[in-house]
């Protein structure tokens, strides 16, 4: 019963009942005496435990505030966290990409570096070979044409050899003819002056 209840109830209520000249009279006047003092200790009990009541979820709602801004204090620090996290992040994905793509870049120029002095050393290469093909096919014309001129000229000094040969053989011959000729005239004679000696 709360105390405006309490309030609301008449005077005339707490007044004891008039009991005169009912039977058990004072057992009833002792009755009803006793009433008043019970109804006010319920009362003063039913508000001590409102109290108390009223007490608790004020401690509870006290606590539930407390928990409540403590509790968006850590939202907001955790949010606060994520958002440096989330730049430290995005500083450190940037430098990697930024330093990603300058290796890319100079690793590019250096394989473009070494193309280009490939290039040039194959470009080298095909002047030296051209030139060296050049030289060697002049070397072969040059060497079969003095080849040629040497066996054109080994084939007239072979016929001219031939000829003196040729020529040699038949004064050998004829030379030979006429030593045959005198070696048989001296036989002859010889023979003669032999066989005139003998007789």
């Amino acid at each position: 019963m709360s105390a405006d209840e309490t309030q609301a109830v008449p005077n005339d209520a707490d007044a004891p009942p008039d009991v005169t000249g009912v039977l058990c009279g004072e057992d009833l006047e002792r009755l009803a005496h006793s009433f008043p003092p019970f109804e006010s200790q319920m009362a003063d009990e039913t508000r001590a435990r409102l109290l108390k009541d009223k007490l608790k979820v004020d401690a509870m709602a006290r606590t539930t505030e407390a928990l409540r801004r403590a509790l968006h204090a850590q939202v907001a620090q955790r949010r606060l966290a994520n958002e440096e996290l989330q730049k430290t992040c995005d500083a450190a994905l940037i430098r990697a990409r930024e330093e990603f793509e300058a290796l890319v870049e100079e690793n590019t120029e250096r394989v473009e570096e070494r193309l280009d002095a490939l290039d040039e050393r194959i470009t080298a290469l095909d002047v030296h070979f051209q030139a060296e093909k050049e030289r060697i096919n002049r070397e072969i014309e040059e060497e079969h044409q003095r080849l040629t001129v040497m066996l054109k000229h080994f084939e007239v000094e072979f016929e001219k050899e031939k000829a003196s040969r040729a020529e040699r053989e038949a004064a050998i011959i004829a030379e030979m003819k006429i030593h045959e000729g005198e070696v048989a005239e001296h036989f002859v004679k010889e023979s003669t002056v032999r066989e005139a000696a003998i007789i």
